[in-house]
């Protein structure tokens, strides 16, 4: 049995959270002891989650003042640097960041206290910070990356991706393979499941999706797509997240002449989402940058037909095989692919049908912990 600590700066909430947890649930049924410490989020204290025991660290009140459900700042990632350093107690065999503040603090841990140090990179924005945000803002953050991750690589004992394109950037930057690890993410099959009972009932198709409103998620895309959509075919659009360019993609959806079909139902909690994803026809994903998406993976075991944009690390897990791939920006391609699922059935059923087989071969959380499990084993010699 090996005593793990995961640690992950944000709250109980977001993907890089829900992943963390997963996996550190499925850890513990393997029969390992796993603790995961995570920035404190305004709950009720330290809890359980599937045998896993939840520890919220705060430090001078930074990690409650910073918490914000849609999005990770800065200065809570730095926060939760002292804030986790103040609250890990005791000795584990494996320290386990995610995040690169969560695995500068797994380094030091092991350092200090034996066993050794892993690090997670849920994705990364680095091949399009340009796209979204300022030229300033985006040339500090890929200036940042370009000195933390490989630093962080070659210090831990391995650097965890879950999808290949960051990882080959960091082989690129002349980090050794060894200490470069691709496992992608997973999902719940039996909770997301072709059994599950839609939240809704609706007359209309229903193209659905899940996004935090923000720049990189493409929405602005999906809007662009839906007004030619709605030109060859009657459909109800549904968003589920919530964000800081909501008000402007509401403004967009008015101006578009699509708002009467286009429905922003704001934050679902994640236990919501396979009742939402169950009232789907077909999901749309318009990301600009994505690792291996929880989201897609999510679609994909309900035996949802998912139109999603090649990149990041989507086409790693979708192929054109289970799904249909398009272009990031173009909506005119997402729109064409959107009708053209619309107005077949049996293709639908088919692309769906494939999807679920490919997750339970290949993106279980089950699976993904047992490859987790060997790393570890490995770096303990």
């Amino acid at each position: 049995m090996l005593q793990v600590f995961e640690l992950v700066s944000p709250e109980p909430a977001g993907g890089v959270e829900l992943a963390v947890l997963s996996l550190a649930k499925e850890l513990h049924r393997l029969g390992h002891r796993v603790e995961v410490l995570t920035g404190s989020w305004g709950g009720d204290g330290a809890g359980a989650y599937g045998g896993v025991r939840l520890i919220p660290a705060e430090f001078a009140g930074v990690m409650g003042r910073t918490y914000r459900r849609t999005s990770l700042s800065l200065l809570r990632q730095l926060g939760f640097i002292p804030a986790a350093l103040r609250c890990c107690r005791g000795e584990y065999d494996v320290y386990h960041g995610h995040v690169y503040s969560s695995g500068f603090v797994a380094l030091v841990l092991a350092k200090l206290r034996g066993g050794v140090a892993v690090n997670t990179v849920h994705g990364s924005y680095y091949p399009v910070w340009h796209r979204i945000a300022p030229p300033h803002v985006a040339a500090a953050y890929r200036a940042g990356e370009r000195v933390v991750a490989p630093a962080l690589a070659r210090l831990c004992g391995v650097q965890i991706h879950t999808a290949t394109y960051f990882a080959e950037q960091l082989l690129r930057w002349g980090v050794p393979e060894e200490k470069v690890c691709v496992i992608p993410n997973g999902v719940d099959p039996e909770v997301f499941s072709p059994e599950v009972e839609p939240a809704e009932a609706h007359e209309l198709p229903v193209v659905f999706t899940a996004r935090r409103l923000v720049r990189k998620t493409g929405v602005d895309v999906l809007l662009r797509a839906a007004a030619r959509v709605l030109e060859e075919r009657e459909c109800l659009f549904v968003v589920a997240g919530d964000g800081p360019e909501r008000g402007a993609l509401e403004r967009m959806a008015r101006e578009l002449g699509v708002h009467g079909s286009f429905r922003f139902l704001g934050a679902v909690p994640h236990g919501e989402l396979p009742g939402y994803l169950a009232m789907a026809d077909v999901v749309a994903v318009p990301s600009i940058i994505e690792a291996t998406s929880l989201f897609v993976l999510e679609a994909m075991a309900m035996q949802k037909p998912v139109v999603a944009t090649r990149v990041g690390g989507i086409p790693e897990v979708l192929s054109e095989r289970e799904g249909v791939l398009v272009e990031a920006g173009d909506h005119e391609g997402l729109a064409r692919a959107l009708v053209t699922l619309l107005e077949d059935e049996s293709l639908r059923a088919e692309l769906g049908r494939r999807a679920r087989e490919r997750v339970l071969r290949e993106f279980t959380w089950r699976r993904v912990a047992r490859r987790t499990e060997r790393e570890y084993l490995r770096l303990l010699g």
